[in-house]
């Protein structure tokens, strides 16, 4: 008779070969009968193909029901094989729908060492699923998986990790997480875990480092210091996780200054230039936020990050450029970096992503190119380059945070006297006048900043005004808010400037007696841009002198004497003081 052993099944010497899914209809059968080695034959088949043949043949319903068999070799295999069914994402949901969270709940609860491991790396693979993370939280589980992390054997601690980094994605179990005291024994795995525990941890530190909450409490537990240590000598896994967390951490004002002080900077530059895709994006991301901070600003380009940076924002890689870009943006907010990132290439590579990037590309490119924009030679370059059409375009249509950046863009483009004609040529102003009257706050301000500067230009005013720019401005003046109501002003002075229509459109508008109260009441800012505004209005028009005299010479005795107590009297306030 032909003998048969183990998992096998038809192996005798006459019998016919069995097809895969004869041999997996088998198996199942066996499975229905709790053989243990029937399930561990399944939990071997690793490859997609093969799981998707096992749910095909009806494995997963009795798989779940070996979770609470007698046997606890059968469970730990029923659980094994889930673990690795979980990995396909049509399994994930079928695995769920069969009623296996409970069960693999108690075994993480109070099974055997290895029930326990196997039971908390199928949470993890379920836990891919953001309604599974819901119902796993549901199920009871934060709890037992943070005590495996605590006091679990090493296959646990790491399974466990895994699973608490899926299950964070979702924002209340983030909050039950941390609750449940899961950041101290994660830190620890990270300080002295196994390989696959410390790249665990970190994952699950960088989603919880979402929470600015979070993020304080991960820092007071020591989880920087290890972090960079990963970040320079990790595996290959460790070092994207490691630099994650950093990125997400960094986002703490006082956090980019401990991460930078723990020597951060120098091995996450190393990761841009030469790490492996994954690495290079979220180390990019980590000095985007850690840019933020000033003087991090001067010692990530001191580090060599910029010519690597730039060369992200070329590759072919979407989460690169736009964090590429983001680190740009903020590293450009220096005067001496915005000239090395133009001299570096930056620019052409800058606005292709505003011309056909993804949305965060765009919005990151554009920003990057209003901060390069602050540099007088780069206002020639960015334009030169092709940018102000693809800019116009996301002031038009883009979203919001695109739109705040184009304008911006564009109010420091408009500086230059040639960019000022080439943006109203593009179709700039409509849009931007739209932006004034019904944007967000960001895109007020500096829609208002941008019209301020191309109303420089005689010809822009008369059109700026043809588009209905001034009632909303006058808007803004009275209750934008403080940059509004500085840009607004400023705008308005300049469209009053020698243009007679103008000068009584904006009087008509109701523009004097809110511009008369920044001058009492606004910041320095605000002060000098309405006074000079009140005087272009009255400017060879002596009804809006009689105007602004009426309405301002109550104010003039408190307006001007400390003024000239104190500090030099600017022209504005001088021209206006002879209206009053």
């Amino acid at each position: 008779m032909p003998s048969r052993g183990g998992a096998g099944v038809g192996t005798g010497a006459d019998a016919p070969a069995l097809s895969k899914d004869e041999r997996l209809q088998r198996l199942v059968q066996r499975v229905r009968s709790s053989s243990a080695d029937a399930a561990g034959a399944l939990a071997d088949m690793r490859d997609n193909e093969s799981r998707v043949a096992i749910a095909r043949a009806g494995g997963i319903v009795p798989l779940v029901a070996l979770l609470t068999a007698q046997d606890p070799a059968a469970r730990a295999e029923a659980a094994r094989a889930l673990r690795s069914l979980a990995i396909n994402a049509e399994n994930n949901v079928l695995i769920v729908q069969a009623g296996a969270i409970a069960p693999l709940v108690t075994l993480v609860q109070s099974g055997t060492a290895d029930q326990k491991e196997q039971a908390a790396g199928a949470l993890r693979n379920l836990a891919i699923n953001a309604e599974n993370q819901v119902l796993i939280a549901q199920a009871g589980a934060i709890a037992p998986l943070v005590t495996l992390v605590q006091s679990g054997t090493d296959g646990q601690k790491e399974q466990a990790a895994g699973a608490l980094a899926n299950l964070v994605l979702h924002a209340e179990n983030e909050v039950l997480i941390v609750q449940a005291g899961a950041i101290a024994p994660l830190v620890t795995l990270v300080q002295s875990g196994t390989d696959g525990q410390k790249e665990n941890a970190a994952d699950a530190l960088a989603n919880l480092a979402t929470n600015a909450e979070n993020e304080v409490l991960i820092v007071q537990a020591g989880a920087i210091a290890p972090l960079v240590t990963l970040v320079q000598s990790g595996t290959d896994g460790q070092r994207e996780q490691a630099a994650a967390a950093l990125r997400n951490l960094a986002t703490n004002a006082e956090n980019q200054v401990l991460i930078a002080q723990a020597g951060a900077i120098a091995p996450l530059v190393t990761l841009v230039q030469s790490g492996t895709d994954g690495q290079k994006e979220q180390a990019a991301g980590a000095l985007w936020s850690l840019a933020i901070n000033a003087e991090n600003n001067v010692l990530i380009a001191q580090a060599g990050a910029i010519a690597p940076l730039v060369t992200l924002v070329q590759s072919d890689t979407a989460g690169q450029k736009e964090n590429a870009a983001g680190a740009l943006l903020n590293l450009a907010i220096n005067a001496e970096n915005n000239v090395l990132i133009a001299q570096a290439g930056a620019i052409a590579p800058l606005v292709t992503l505003v011309q056909s990037g993804t949305a965060g590309q765009k919005e990151q490119a554009a920003g990057a190119l209003r901060n390069l924009a602050d540099h007088a030679e780069n206002e020639v370059l960015i334009a030169q380059a092709g940018a102000i059409a693809p800019l116009v375009t996301l002031v038009q249509s883009g979203t919001d945070g695109q739109k705040e950046n184009a304008a911006d863009a564009l109010a420091n483009l408009a500086i230059n006297a040639e960019n000022e004609v080439l943006i109203v040529q593009a179709g700039a102003i409509a849009p931007l006048v739209t932006l004034v009257r019904s944007g967000t706050d960001g895109q007020k301000e500096n829609a208002a900043g941008a019209l301020r500067n191309l109303a420089i230009n005689a010809e822009n005013q008369v059109l700026i005004a043809q588009a209905g720019a001034i009632a909303p401005l006058v808007t803004l003046v009275q209750s934008g808010t403080a940059g509004q109501k500085e840009h607004a002003a400023g705008a308005l002075r300049n469209l009053a400037f020698k243009n007679a229509e103008n000068q009584v459109l904006i009087v008509q508008a109701g523009a004097i007696a809110p511009l008369v109260t920044l001058v009492q009441s606004g910041t320095d800012g605000q002060k000098e841009q309405a006074a000079g505004a009140l005087g272009n209005l009255a400017d060879n028009n002596a009804e809006n002198k009689v105007l602004i005299a009426q309405a301002g010479r109550h104010v003039a005795r408190r307006l001007f004497a400390p003024l000239e107590q104190h500090a030099p009297v600017r022209p504005s306030f001088v021209l206006l003081r002879s209206l009053l």
